[in-house]
């Protein structure tokens, strides 16, 4: 059975590094997300719902990602 790792142990052996916060990114991420948000909140075509369900996904994702 493989070992665990701790998280200290990633960063021990360059499994998993540390960053600095990217605000500038983290701005852009946050402006797509709202410019989706936006185009999803119309209303659509019944056949198009499954498109609508994966827009606000992304937009989901791109929140989560920004704040990570």
């Amino acid at each position: 059975m493989a070992e665990k790792l701790d998280w200290d142990d990633c960063i021990r052996h360059k499994l998993a590094l540390t960053m600095p916060p990217d605000i500038q990114r983290t701005k852009e991420v946050l402006k797509m997300a709202m410019l989706r948000l936006e185009f999803w909140s119309r209303s659509i075509e019944a056949k198009f719902a499954a498109l609508k369900i994966e827009g606000y996904y992304e937009i989901i994702k791109e929140i989560a990602f920004a704040l990570l």
